[in-house]
């Protein structure tokens, strides 16, 4: 929800590609740790994905961080081993099932 939305900009930093004026992805880093990657579905394997974990990525660099860690869903995992991360620990997750914490150097 919008509400929902702007309450998480308040505790970290979000942000989105565009398609004409079309939100077609969206990202969050908090200090070091990226969430809330999406994609939307009509725009998978266009590589905007890796552009968003990209930017986050130079964002934490930035802010002074050497690496980036996030928690993967299990059919995300091979986007985030195929840009560069590593399994580091599965975590149960109520709502998610099986995750897995992943981090990369940057």
């Amino acid at each position: 929800s919008p509400q929902g939305i702007k309450k998480l900009m308040e505790t970290r930093s979000m942000y989105v590609a565009l398609d004409q004026e079309k939100i077609v992805g969206t990202v969050s880093l908090k200090e070091n740790f990226i969430s809330a990657l999406f994609v939307d579905p009509s725009q998978f394997f266009s590589g905007i994905g890796k552009k968003l974990m990209s930017y986050a990525e130079q964002e934490s660099k930035l802010l002074g961080h050497n690496e980036c860690s996030l928690t993967s869903t299990l059919n995300a995992i091979d986007f985030y081993e195929r840009i560069g991360y590593t399994q580091i620990e599965k975590i149960p997750d109520e709502k998610y099932g099986t995750t897995i914490k992943m981090h990369k150097m940057l």
